[in-house]
């Protein structure tokens, strides 16, 4: 038996501009993270919402909370899925509610932010097992 690849989807290049609301308590999260760990990268879970649709240009991104994961270095962060998300899930219900979903955060320290190589990778290996996937960049 022939086994089949997966095929990776496209990447669409767009310049449509979608709103993301990132509430003052995510914020202070964020600044504390590049305050803290302002030489190297770091990365995380994106706990978020959506609502309107992509096809209409109406989209909304809701930011509920950030979870940290990794510190790595001036180039480079990576983390795995691990019981700790689960732990703070549950140490947050309101994390846990069908609405809400999981993305990736992560700093370029002292980096513009854009969509590396490495970035555009991810997008597309997320995007292919999940209906949608939001990665927002943040630097100092």
């Amino acid at each position: 038996m022939e086994e089949k690849k997966k095929e990776l989807l496209k990447l669409v290049h767009q310049k449509d501009i979608f709103k993301i609301i990132i509430p003052e308590e995510v914020e202070r999260k964020i600044r504390f993270l590049c305050k803290n760990i302002w030489t190297v990268e770091w990365s995380g879970v994106l706990f978020y919402k959506f609502e309107g649709s992509f096809e209409d240009k109406s989209l909304t991104i809701r930011c509920v909370d950030i979870l940290q994961m990794d510190e790595g270095s001036a180039g480079y962060t990576e983390f795995n899925m691990s019981a700790d998300v689960v732990s703070y899930m549950i140490d947050h219900p309101e994390l846990m509610g069908a609405d809400v979903y999981q993305g990736l955060i992560h700093s370029h320290n002292n980096m513009s932010t854009f969509f590396s190589g490495t970035d555009t990778a991810t997008l597309l290996s997320e995007g292919s097992d999940m209906a949608h996937f939001v990665s927002l960049i943040v630097n100092n």
